[in-house]
């Protein structure tokens, strides 16, 4: 989205949900994704971090969630790289229910957000 605000409320719009994420439901999965050190350096906050989504604001602060500008989503994975030391983002992108925003947001992060990560 162009701001922050409009990628909240195409969030909210979209439905997305509180819950626990596919990833911690399958335990052989969670075992085998944290042996293989994707959680990066500091794996029990990582695996905490799962087991509970939350609300918006929360997912986001606990760097599950991307979400906002093009700058205010730089700086969040600027802050997951730096906190979590995280050396790959596992992107899931846009909302069927969305539509041309949806493709408006994937559009402007490959555009915008990409290009300027890759420094990182």
């Amino acid at each position: 989205a162009k701001t922050d605000e409009q990628a909240l409320e195409d969030l909210v719009e979209a439905g997305v949900a509180t819950g626990v994420g596919l990833s911690m439901t399958n335990k052989a999965i969670e075992s085998a994704v944290a042996s293989s050190g994707y959680y990066g350096r500091d794996k029990e906050t990582q695996r905490a971090r799962l087991q509970s989504r939350g609300e918006i604001a929360d997912r986001i602060e606990n760097g599950q969630l991307l979400a906002g500008s093009p700058d205010t989503v730089i700086k969040q994975i600027k802050r997951i790289r730096e906190d979590i030391g995280a050396g790959m983002l596992d992107l899931t992108m846009g909302a069927a229910t969305l539509g041309a925003r949806a493709l408006q947001s994937i559009e402007m992060f490959g555009e915008k957000v990409l290009p300027r990560i890759r420094e990182l």
